[in-house]
């Protein structure tokens, strides 16, 4: 998974984000959307923040050091960046709601960061420029989930990763540049379980993700020609990917040691049809993109992926954008190579019926080197209002649909797997009356001898199902939703600012497992996004200093786990933040100072369905157990 957090927020100038399907662009993974984080590159001078932060119900409390130093030359700059961040965990018997719990159980883990990142660049000729990103994290965390009168179950990950990236860059004319760039990774995390039984006794369980990447690209970007408009320009390039990844356990007879690489060209062109000033009628701008992308993942599938846009302006004041394109998301390694365990249980708690006493059944769980990539076709539809009349106003609708196929998924997940021999289910997963023959190659397909959780000792003959739960191609989801957003910016006075802001979303998204099954809903479910979020807010600004308030809503979700759904309630937090940021004509130069308050009122998650004494019994996905939290920071400059 990546971790944004492994960029420390004083390296980064700004982030951009695509708000659609981008894979014709990006490539693997850039279904809904991209975000792309932009290093600084220039800075000159040192600078240091100091922040402390807690929740006043108890625990998280967060201290982090970020220290910044740059220097600029003729013709390059560098900039250097440290952040360290320790935050406690915040426990059961620190919340109210949570007191049924054990006391010492895990609602927010512990961590310990360290991160870094280094950026420079320099023009070794002047056309040619070399510049090079280096990042480094290391993280630590841990949690306690204690079941009552039972077993204690201690998780502590540790993640070590690092990133190097040189390029060089060629500007080969006025109009066109070409860019080699490289990428060399690593992330490894190591983790400790413990369990540790009513007893006193201890056993420790260690296992080792790791990873590698290495990619290779050449690029190149400018200008092809004239048309009134403006030019049509042109981004195209080719690269080579290799992804790894090692899975090192005391359970595996010997590591999971696999490779999967991936070569790739792609192709993006800017046709500028109608550029104001033209005096065309009912057309003040007028522009179309197109991209096209190939990827080939040898001995797996090749995939290709297109995309168009066009953004058209009737008038100064209006902007409409649509954009269709396709996607995809390569089946992670993990997906493909997690070992494949085999379990035995009583065929009744699978949800069968009708059996003779004794009725078993196998049921295998784990990775798949058969997957294929998912597949989604996507397009979105954007009204912008931005009227002259009304300086400092902006306004923007967008409708989206996505429509995924072959979606990488285990075909029981959750409370499914209490009903995977029942009627009506997945049928298309499930051998009635396996013979001997294949029970034995399912069971010998496992790393560890058959777990057994039949409470009778396995018998082939008893076997009444096998039950396939690895990952498959198998799911369809359709997506869509609704995006709103306003800000109105005035002047106060020839030094004030008022800046409001508000936005909304409407998410609507299904999903299906078979073609002989309804859709299921997965928005306005449990641990699943709500259908309806929104935020709006105000800031203003004098100067260095800034105050800003910000209300929060994250809509009510069904608790679907069992028959009758149980409604979830909303929440609704309110924000606080004053800012004075460091000046050299402040109160103190060089000195700033901020102060932010996130959830004022102090709303606690609103109360789900009891599933156990040992979990927790709200919506941990949409709502925190943070509650109020208040922190302050300091920050110099030389």
């Amino acid at each position: 998974a990546i971790d944004v957090n492994a960029i420390p927020l004083a390296a980064v100038e700004r982030i951009e984000i695509v708000a659609d399907g981008a894979s014709a662009l990006y490539g693997s993974d850039a279904v809904g959307g991209v975000a792309n984080i932009i290093l600084r590159k220039d800075y000159d001078g040192v600078s240091a923040t100091a922040r402390l932060g807690a929740a006043t119900d108890g625990g998280d409390t967060q201290q982090q050091y970020s220290l910044v130093g740059g220097t600029a030359w003729n013709g390059g700059g560098l900039i250097a960046t440290y952040d360290f961040e320790r935050d406690t965990a915040i426990t059961a018997r620190q919340r109210s709601y949570t007191h049924y719990m054990p006391a010492n159980s895990t609602l927010l883990p512990a961590l310990k960061r360290h991160s870094a990142v280094l950026s420079l660049h320099h023009a070794l000729t002047p056309d040619l420029t070399f510049s090079f990103d280096g990042l480094y994290n290391w993280r630590r965390s841990s949690t306690v989930l204690q079941v009552p009168g039972a077993a204690r179950y201690t998780t502590e990950p540790t993640n070590q990763s690092f990133a190097l990236a040189p390029s060089l860059t060629f500007e080969a004319g006025p109009s066109l540049s070409v860019t080699l760039s490289g990428v060399y990774g690593e992330d490894r995390s190591d983790t400790k379980q413990f369990t540790t039984t009513a007893a006193g006794a201890v056993s420790a369980y260690p296992y080792c993700y790791c990873n590698k990447v290495t990619s290779l690209e050449a690029s190149a970007q400018g200008a092809l020609f004239h048309l009134p408009a403006g030019a049509v320009r042109f981004a195209g390039g080719a690269g080579y990917r290799d992804n790894g990844y090692v899975n090192r356990s005391t359970s595996l007879p010997e590591p999971i040691d696999v490779h999967q690489d991936s070569y790739y060209g792609f192709g993006e062109l800017y046709v500028p049809l109608v550029a104001p000033g033209q005096g065309v009628a009912a057309i003040h701008r007028l522009s179309l993109t197109a991209a096209l992308r190939y990827e080939n993942y040898p001995g797996v599938d090749d995939v290709l992926t297109p995309k168009l846009g066009a953004i058209y302006a009737p008038s100064p004041d209006i902007d409409v954008k649509a954009s269709w394109g396709k996607s995809f998301k390569a089946a992670t390694l993990y997906q493909q190579y997690q070992p494949q365990y085999a379990f035995l249980y009583d065929a009744t708690t699978l949800g069968g019926a009708g059996y003779p006493a004794g009725a078993t059944a196998l049921f295998t769980n784990g990775g798949n080197p058969a997957l294929k990539p998912e597949r989604a076709t996507s397009w979105s539809a954007t009204l912008a209002a931005h009227p002259r009349a009304i300086p400092g106003l902006q306004l923007e609708a967008s409708y989206f649909e996505i429509a995924y196929r072959d979606r990488v998924a285990q075909p029981f997940q959750g409370t499914d797997f209490y009903t995977a021999l029942g009627a009506g289910t997945l049928e298309a997963f499930v051998d009635p009356y396996p013979s001997a023959t294949l029970q034995s190659v399912l069971i010998a397909a496992s790393p560890v001898p058959l777990y057994n959780y039949a409470g009778v000792a396995y018998e082939p003959e008893a076997v009444v199902a096998a039950v396939y739960n690895i990952f498959f191609n198998v799911a369809r989801q359709k997506i869509r939703g609704v995006d709103l957003a306003a800000r109105y910016e005035a002047e106060l006075g020839s030094d004030d600012r008022l800046a409001l802001s508000g936005s909304a979303s409407w998410l609507q998204s299904r999903q299906r497992l078979d073609p002989s099954l309804p859709y299921t809903d997965l928005a306005g479910t449990i641990f699943n996004p709500p259908h309806w979020r929104g935020r709006a807010g105000a800031t203003w600004t004098r100067g260095p200093l800034s105050a800003s308030a910000f209300a929060n809503y994250s809509g009510a979700v069904d608790d679907v786990r069992s028959s009758p759904a149980v409604r979830v309630g909303s929440q609704t937090t309110f924000d606080l933040a004053l800012v004075y940021r460091p000046s050299p004509q402040g109160l103190i130069p060089g000195v700033g100072f901020a102060l932010a308050v996130r959830n004022l009122l102090n709303d606690k998650p609103a109360y789900a369905r009891p599933v156990a004494d040992y979990y927790v019994n709200y919506d941990s996905t949409n709502q925190s157990a943070i509650g109020r939290f208040i922190s302050v920071s300091l920050t110099k400059e030389w």
